[in-house]
């Protein structure tokens, strides 16, 4: 019959109003692209990600035993292309010697087994430690009588440690021997750690990896054996919400005479008031004297709005029809309280 979708990844961004995203590239990891050769599939680029297809008169899937099935995984490296792309999305922005894995690995819930993140959106949940072919875990005092054991995704034990080792104050963890991928440690029942082995990250400009294990509960076994349709797993991320700064800097003789103090800003679609507090009057770096709103909230960052933002004076003339909204060009972190917080700065004249 030739060439049959098998499934899709798609990206989607709700800084977007359209969620369409396309500041990425896709491709097969270098342990992917023999599988592709060897098992007649190939990967199309599409408006909204990538499409696997494969040739369903191949036989070579039907080759595997059980045990090569459960392991069977797709990798492709995942990059980002647009350099705001960190501003604007609900993501922490420094994540040095980390590396996002996304998977369909363990999607249990129905309403998740297409989905690649942990969360409805990427978050930090899908962000592990890099590593290479060893890694030393540091052990407390207090933790030297546990049985420590490390694990695969496929939750299989690849190493386990004696009562000396653990007694060492330190565990050497020995992935020499084993694939790319996520491993974690377990201290009993407990995971303690969670590390990617891919050494070739520590030095390609790569932000995550993308695994579709093809022969789990939620991969496409059910699509090569002709019972269901081609899969579409998701991959979404969320926009980040930032504090709306506005600088107004009177600069016309007309607005010399206005009461800067008792300004206000409100909605100008409804009238109702947005909740700005008027912080009151600073000297910036030029010399000028500008008058300071800060919205209350955090506000949802979007490439569109409908929000129309209006400067009033206190007897509700209207001074400025419609509010600049913040570029992404732009964001500024400041640590409040020992907490990071973000903001879009604005400056306009009056």
């Amino acid at each position: 019959m030739g060439y049959q979708e098998l499934f899709s990844v798609q990206l989607q961004h709700r800084f977007f109003a359209d969620a369409n995203f396309s500041g990425y590239r896709i491709s097969p990891t270098d342990d992917s692209q023999p599988l592709f050769k060897n098992f007649g599939l190939l990967m199309k680029k599409i408006s909204t990600g990538i499409r696997i297809v494969w040739d369903d008169d191949s036989e070579a899937f039907a080759t595997l035993s059980e045990e090569e099935k459960k392991a069977f995984k797709l990798r492709f490296y995942l990059e980002i292309t647009d350099s705001n792309f960190l501003n604007y999305s609900d993501l922490e922005a420094d994540f040095r010697d980390q590396v996002f894995c996304f998977t369909n690995k363990n999607r249990e819930k129905k309403d998740r087994e297409t989905a690649l993140s942990d969360e409805t959106n990427a978050s930090a949940k899908d962000r592990f430690k890099l590593t290479g072919d060893s890694y030393v875990y540091p052990i407390q005092e207090d933790d030297q009588s546990a049985g420590f054991s490390l694990r695969n995704s496929l939750d299989e034990t690849v190493q386990e440690f004696s009562e000396d080792e653990v007694r060492d104050s330190k565990l050497h963890l020995n992935l020499t021997d084993q694939p790319a991928g996520l491993y974690k440690l377990w201290k009993q029942d407990e995971a303690v750690l969670s590390i990617y082995k891919d050494a070739k990250l520590f030095w390609k400009p790569v932000f995550g990896v993308i695994e579709v294990f093809l022969f789990d509960d939620s991969g496409v076994s059910g699509v090569l054996n002709g019972q269901e349709k081609a899969k579409t797993f998701t991959l979404q991320f969320g926009a980040r919400s930032t504090i709306w700064r506005y600088y107004i800097i009177p600069k016309y003789s007309s607005s010399a005479s206005l009461n800067v103090e008792q300004m206000q800003i409100l909605n100008g679609r409804n009238g109702e008031s947005i909740s700005f507090i008027n912080k009151g009057q600073q000297r910036l770096s030029d010399g000028k004297e500008a008058m300071v709103f800060d919205s209350e909230t955090p506000i949802l960052l979007r490439d569109k709005t409908d929000q129309k933002y209006q400067l009033k004076s206190a007897d509700g003339k209207v001074l400025i029809k419609r509010l600049p909204t913040p570029s992404t060009h732009f964001i500024h972190t400041q640590t409040e309280t020992d907490q990071q917080h973000f903001y879009s700065e604005m400056y306009v004249y009056l």
